[in-house]
Order: structure tokens, then sequence, then C-alpha cells
């Protein structure tokens, strides 16, 4: 991970911000409870590094249950954008591997809980 740095140009003081870094995939331990739409064909007999490649390569794919289904490993490709926090379940032996990009801002959606905000002047 790269720091941010700062320069000193005409007597002014610069902060740059660290560059970002691409998306990465994390795992939960389960399979997303919400998944979204499928966004390409499942793939069989696939890694999870390999099936990573291919939701890189698909417009739309954010995430993918990964497990074995009748004795290979099965991917399937899903359009939801998941944050790491969402409500899970089990089913069976597969977990779902979603993209982490950094400085992303979270999409709106169902919430469970409802925040005030006031403001005292």
């Amino acid at each position: 991970m790269k720091s941010s740095s700062i320069e000193l140009k005409n007597d002014i003081i610069i902060s740059k911000p660290a560059e970002s870094k691409t998306c990465e995939y994390k795992r939960f331990d389960n399979v997303a409870r919400w998944e979204g739409n499928g966004a390409a064909p499942e793939a069989r007999d696939k890694t999870q590094e390999e099936c990573e490649k291919i939701c890189d390569s698909r417009e739309g794919c954010n995430s993918l249950p990964y497990g074995k289904n009748l004795g290979s490993t099965v991917c399937w490709f899903k359009t939801k954008k998941l944050y790491g926090f969402e409500e899970q379940k089990v089913h069976g032996n597969a977990y779902t591997v979603y993209k982490a990009c950094p400085n992303e801002m979270m999409s709106t959606g169902p919430t469970r809980g409802i925040f005030q905000f006031i403001i005292i002047s």
C-alpha cells in the first residue's frame, strides 16, 4: 500500500493522497443472502482464482458464489455489489467471493434502521 506524499511548492505544502489500489477479492464464510441477478452463465471445474478472472471479464459481475455441486466446483456470477457486512446463509459448502474496491461508496438499497440527524446551530 502506498502512503500519501507531501511536497513543497512555492512555499505551500501540498499533500497528495496515496494512489488507490485496484479492486481485490474477499470472501464470506457462507453465501450472501441476497446475491443479485446472474451476470453470466455458471462455470464448472474452475479454481476460485479462475472464476475471479472470468468475473473481471464479464460486465456487471461483482460477486460469485463458489462451491462444490455434484462433485465438481462451480461458480455462479452475480451482479449485486457487496461490501463485506451483508447477511449470509449456509448453502452446503458454498461461499461468496466479492470485489472489494478502495474508496468506493456504498450504493443505496434496503436498510435495517433509520438514522436521524439533528443540526444544532
